[in-house]
């Protein structure tokens, strides 16, 4: 594999690697009164005020300080950070909660918690190392949340794939599942390195054992594949290489694989190891990758 990536050849990615580097730190911060702040190396706002919060930045993380916790008879600012395909970034709530956010993923949340319940909603995917204050801490991502006391876990709720998954590192969570024609909410509790997946076209949750750390192996700078298909791993490169692609070889999306990479390994790379390990071609035209 090494003699055959790095020997001399003709390169029929030759534009590919220039197009589409590996993803770097870079959000974007959207603020109560939506105001909008570029965060980034190249983009660093200093110190920010939002109601009674303070937010700082600093090495590719924002912080939240200040404010008034618990008292309900505040009013409630709300924030957002975005990260874009090819990005990613780190926050730590007014709580003491770290998350690490995602390519191409957001996260609402308050500039402090004023509630007995403290409450974020995700789109897309997070890790989240939860401070323990006696409150409950809650994810919520459409029809599913994430309820937890403090523990470390990874929530990947993209809107627009067919399953969600919550997989826990260490502590106890409870997946639950709201449904507004029923009082009571049906759900799953989590075991460190256990899995629970929701698909929203049914309805239904399931609950797998799974090797917790190959999930969260993207906050160390890894890209992980277990035995997934092709689709699945090109949606997964294409968000943090940001590229667009489309399977003229239809039967190449069911094509499976396993792998872990390193984040900072150039796409060509990555595609000519998949050539080499089935049959399946790359191109790259019109901006786009396809699979042929």
């Amino acid at each position: 594999a090494w003699w055959y990536l790095r020997a001399p050849s003709a390169d029929t990615f030759a534009q590919i690697d220039s197009a589409h580097q590996p993803g770097t730190q870079k959000a974007v911060l959207i603020l109560s009164d939506g105001g909008i702040v570029e965060l980034g190396q190249d983009a660093s706002p200093g110190t920010l005020y939002d109601g009674e919060a303070s937010i700082t930045d600093s090495d590719n993380r924002i912080s939240y300080s200040g404010g008034t916790q618990g008292d309900p008879s505040r009013p409630t600012y709300l924030n957002e950070l975005r990260t874009p395909r090819g990005g990613g970034y780190n926050l730590q709530l007014a709580d003491g909660t770290r998350v690490w956010l995602n390519a191409g993923s957001s996260l609402r949340y308050p500039v402090s918690f004023q509630d007995s319940v403290r409450q974020v909603q995700l789109d897309g995917e997070a890790y989240f190392e939860v401070s323990h204050n006696g409150a409950p801490f809650i994810v919520s991502t459409g029809s599913m949340n994430t309820r937890v006391l403090g523990t470390s876990f990874n929530v990947e709720a993209f809107s627009e794939d067919p399953a969600f998954k919550t997989t826990l590192v260490e502590g106890r969570v409870r997946v639950e599942l709201l449904d507004q024609s029923s009082p009571v909410s049906k759900g799953t509790i989590l075991e460190p390195d256990q899995q629970a997946t929701f698909l929203p076209s049914t309805g239904e949750i399931s609950k797998t054992e799974v090797d917790a750390s190959g999930y969260t192996s993207w906050m160390q700078g890894k890209l992980e594949f277990h035995n997934e298909s092709l689709k699945t791993v090109m949606k997964r490169l294409a968000r943090w290489y940001d590229f667009e692609h489309s399977f003229e070889n239809a039967a190449a999306r069911d094509f499976h694989f396993s792998a872990r990479l390193d984040k900072e390994e150039s796409i060509s790379n990555i595609l000519k190891m998949m050539e080499m390990t089935t049959d399946v071609k790359f191109e790259y035209r019109d901006k786009s990758i396809v699979v042929l």
